[in-house]
């Protein structure tokens, strides 16, 4: 139970840090980076411009944070069902995300930026899950 705790805390501080030096891992580090910056655009923008549906975009964030918990609660039992849960994770992640920019009429620019962030999070938090299941890190 504690590796649960400990990875749902451990995926966002992982992510959040790429800012600091976003080239440092390649790719690893240079899409967090982005997904971090579309994120800060994307809470301004909508904080200038309310708009009540830009929360459907905690609901990717609320979905990684749980495969989280998951991947931690069952590390190093890979198998099918931690393939299962990974994809279906992102796929659901994806389809509410671009579900979120249709019903943001009035905040799309806002939206797209909320939408780059959920996705790569979702991306970053696969990455850590897929890795916990198997039990083999970076």
């Amino acid at each position: 139970m504690s590796n649960a705790h400990w990875l749902i805390l451990a995926v966002p501080k992982w992510y959040f840090t790429s800012l600091t030096e976003p080239f440092a891992g390649r790719l690893l580090t240079v899409v967090p980076a982005i997904g971090s910056l579309c994120l800060l655009v994307g809470l301004m923008i909508g904080a200038i411009r309310p708009n009540w549906r830009l929360t459907i975009f905690v609901l990717p964030f609320m979905l990684t944070e749980a495969l989280a918990a998951v991947a931690g609660f069952y590390r190093g039992e890979d198998g099918a069902f931690a393939n299962y849960a990974s994809n279906a994770t992102l796929l659901v992640s994806a389809v509410v995300s671009i579900f979120g920019i249709y019903i943001c009429k009035n905040a799309r620019i806002a939206a797209s930026l909320l939408c780059v962030f959920s996705v790569t999070y979702c991306l970053f938090g696969v990455f850590v899950a897929d890795m916990s299941f198997s039990n083999d890190w970076l």
